[in-house]
């Protein structure tokens, strides 16, 4: 079950511009979404901060869990651009992908026992990891797949594989 923000207006805590585009629609597009499942964790947080009801570790985690998901979907699918092109830097790139997936599942163990400002100091690790992550790691492997694309497709277009030259 896919979980749904509880409000439809929600708060900017992540936002992406230009500067993080790699060029690769697939992965651009991954990480629009990351981005967004990171704004409706934030939001839920937000919203149940002062709940009564008792949803509020049931909304978070359910959040969290979509967000960590994502994640590692989003990992392997990076890991196998990453094999394809044979890039130098895949075993570093992948210790990252692992150390952040580990931290993410040990922090979301003990989340609902969090209080406020526990919570938003996991949120922005979870903010400044992502941004970093995005502006220079993954920056980093993008020249050689788009070498390793021109050079074993050479009569079709680079928009045909989903890559902005």
């Amino acid at each position: 079950m896919k979980f749904e923000a509880p409000e439809k207006q929600q708060a900017v805590f992540v936002s992406l511009d230009e500067r993080y585009l790699t060029g690769i629609p697939s992965v651009d597009e991954q990480h629009k979404n990351l981005v967004a499942l990171c704004n409706t964790l934030y939001n839920v947080v937000m919203k149940e901060r002062n709940s009564s009801t008792g949803h509020y570790t049931e909304h978070v985690k359910e959040a969290l869990n979509e967000c960590t998901s994502y994640a590692q979907t989003h990992f392997s699918h990076e890991e196998k651009l990453m094999k394809a092109c044979k890039y130098s830097g895949f075993t570093d790139h992948k210790f990252q992908h692992d150390q952040f997936v580990k931290r993410v599942i040990e922090e979301s163990r003990c989340f609902e026992n969090m209080n406020l400002e526990k919570a938003l100091s996991f949120l922005s690790f979870l903010k400044e990891w992502i941004l970093s992550h995005i502006a220079h790691e993954d920056r980093l492997f993008v020249p050689s797949l788009k070498q390793y694309l021109v050079a074993m497709q050479k009569n079709k277009p680079a928009d045909a594989f989903n890559i902005k030259s």
